[in-house]
């Protein structure tokens, strides 16, 4: 009887073993997804097709779903940063988006290098440039704005030093320009 007490007793510890080392690699790699030793590498979106306006051709740019200096950092980048997300510029808001960051790139010029700029004076800037739906924020030495023409597109910058432009569609949240707080 004892050694079918031991082999019994053998049995339920290779089993809860077994079963043991199956829970703790739960959600660690999902299938089909490379292990930790795989490189890391970027999402590259689709290369959006060149638009005619005004017999120039522009591109439409298109964010990375990810950062590419993320890698493997945060494999759940995406998926937390969807409430984020845009809707895609076509047609006639690609050339009209394009126009607008010409323009309030001239207005901003005599900004773009100065480290002293005031929020007030990209509000005059951008009022003088013709946008008046326009939100600045900021304090002396760094200010963001955000040129609100949705729902055809939207122009986010900042100035600080250097001046930085970026247009995309409507927030997908229904939050029109300005970019949606929290997530999950």
């Amino acid at each position: 009887m004892t050694i079918r007490r031991r082999a019994a007793g053998a049995g339920v510890a290779l089993t809860a073993l077994a079963c043991l080392s199956l829970l703790t690699a739960c959600g660690q790699e999902k299938a089909g997804e490379a292990g930790p030793s795989a490189a890391p590498r970027a999402v590259a979106p689709p290369s959006p097709r060149p638009v005619d306006c005004a017999g120039v051709s522009i591109r439409p740019t298109v964010r990375p779903s990810q950062p590419a200096e993320a890698g493997d950092a945060n494999p759940k980048y995406e998926e937390n940063h969807a409430f984020q997300s845009t809707a895609d510029l076509s047609g006639q808001a690609v050339c009209d988006a394009a126009e607008a960051k010409e323009r309030v790139e001239k207005a901003l010029a005599p900004y773009a290098r100065r480290r002293d700029v005031t929020d007030r004076q990209v509000t005059a800037a951008l009022a003088d440039a013709g946008y008046e739906k326009v939100t600045v924020r900021g304090t002396r030495g760094f200010v963001s704005f955000v040129v609100d023409r949705s729902p055809a597109f939207c122009l986010d910058g900042s100035l600080g030093g250097m001046l930085r432009l970026e247009t995309h569609g409507a927030y997908l949240e229904g939050t029109g320009c300005e970019k949606p707080q929290g997530g999950h």
